[in-house]
C-alpha cells in the first residue's frame, strides 16, 4: 500500500468523483484510476461504485477512509515539522517568468500553489528571456520559467513541456470552416507577429523561414494580449502557443492546429547551477508542469 494511493482514494472521496480528484492531485485521471484498482487489489474488494453521474464509496471505502485521513494527516504534521525547516524557504519563493508564458498558465498557478503551499510567499518577475538570466546570476530569482534556448554555462535547465503552436483566427474567417490549416495557407493572409525581441517572435520567424513561407506582416507587437485584440478585429492572422487557446475564452477568434508540420517550443524550468536545490521551487515547478500537462492533453482549440 503506497502513500500516492491513500492520496488518491482519499481525493476520490471527498471530491465525488476520478476527474476531480486527478485534478486536485495533479495527475492524469488513467494514473489515478490504475493506482486505485491496485488499491482496491490489496484491500480485497471495490472501494468505490462508479455510477453514471458520480462515484459513491463502498461500505469498504467508508472504513478505510478515516484511517487514511490519519494516515496523511500524520505525513503531513511530520513534513511541517521535520522537512520543512531544513528543505523548504518557508520565507519567500522567488519566480521569474517569460510574458509570452505568464498570462496563460500563471494565475491558475498561483492559485493553486497557495492553495496547496500558503505558509509560502511567493513573489513573481515578469520579464524578458536576457534579463531573466542576469536575476538568476544575481540570485535575484530563484528559478525562471523561459523557452530554450538558454546561453548560459551557469544556468542548468528543467523540461517542463514541449507547447505547440497553433493558428490564430478571427471567428469569422474562411479558414475556420477547416480542422487543420496548411503551411502555404498562412502567407496568403495580412499576418500580426511579435517583436523577434522577444524568443517566441524569434522562434515563429524561424519557423516561417524553414517552412519557407514569408507572410505578410503587417503588425509587430511587443504582448500576444495585442495579437488576439488584432485578430478579433480582424486585422490579421497569427501563431501563437496552444495555451493561449486554451485559457482563452473570448468568442471572437479562434484556433487551429497546423496540418503536416508541428512547430512547437521547449518550456523549461532554470535554476542557478551553484545553488542548491530549493524545495519551495519545484513545488512551484510541479504545479505549473501539472496545470500545463492537463491543459495540453486537452486542447481547446475552437468555441
Amino acid at each position: 500500500m503506497e502513500i500516492n494511493q491513500l492520496r488518491y482514494f482519499v481525493a476520490i472521496y471527498e471530491t465525488g468523483g476520478f476527474s476531480k480528484a486527478a485534478k486536485r492531485c495533479f495527475v492524469s485521471q488513467p494514473s489515478l484510476s490504475q493506482q486505485i484498482i491496485k488499491l482496491e487489489r490489496e484491500c480485497g474488494g471495490k472501494l468505490f461504485d462508479r455510477l453514471k453521474k458520480k462515484v459513491v464509496p463502498t461500505e469498504l471505502g467508508r472504513v478505510l477512509y478515516p484511517q487514511a485521513r490519519t494516515v496523511l494527516e500524520g505525513l503531513e504534521k511530520i513534513r511541517r515539522t521535520v522537512v520543512e525547516p531544513e528543505e523548504v524557504n518557508t520565507d519567500q519563493l522567488r519566480v521569474g517568468i517569460l510574458p509570452t508564458i505568464a498570462p496563460h498558465i500563471l494565475p491558475a498557478t498561483i492559485e493553486s500553489f497557495r492553495e496547496n503551499y500558503a505558509h509560502i510567499h511567493l513573489s513573481i518577475v515578469e520579464d524578458m528571456t536576457d534579463n531573466l538570466l542576469d536575476a538568476l546570476h544575481h540570485t535575484e530569482i530563484d528559478v525562471a520559467i523561459m523557452s530554450l534556448p538558454i546561453e548560459s554555462k551557469h544556468v542548468r535547465h528543467e523540461l517542463l513541456y514541449q507547447e505547440p503552436f497553433v493558428v490564430l483566427l478571427p471567428s469569422n474567417h474562411e479558414l475556420t470552416k477547416r480542422k487543420e490549416i496548411s503551411v502555404e495557407e498562412i502567407k496568403s493572409y495580412p499576418f500580426i507577429a511579435l517583436d523577434p525581441r522577444h524568443c517566441l517572435g524569434e522562434q515563429v520567424e524561424s519557423f516561417c523561414y524553414t517552412a519557407q513561407i514569408n507572410p505578410v506582416i503587417i503588425c509587430k507587437t511587443a504582448q500576444v494580449t495585442t495579437i488576439q485584440d488584432c485578430v478579433s478585429r480582424n486585422l490579421g492572422i497569427a501563431m501563437v502557443p496552444s495555451l493561449v487557446a486554451h485559457f482563452d475564452k473570448d468568442r471572437s477568434r479562434t484556433y487551429r492546429p497546423l496540418k503536416s508540420h508541428q512547430p512547437s517550443r521547449p518550456i523549461v524550468a532554470a535554476y542557478l547551477k551553484s545553488r542548491s536545490e530549493i524545495k519551495s521551487a519545484m513545488l512551484f515547478v510541479d504545479t505549473l508542469k501539472a496545470l500545463a500537462l492537463s491543459a495540453l492533453e486537452n486542447p481547446k482549440l475552437g468555441h
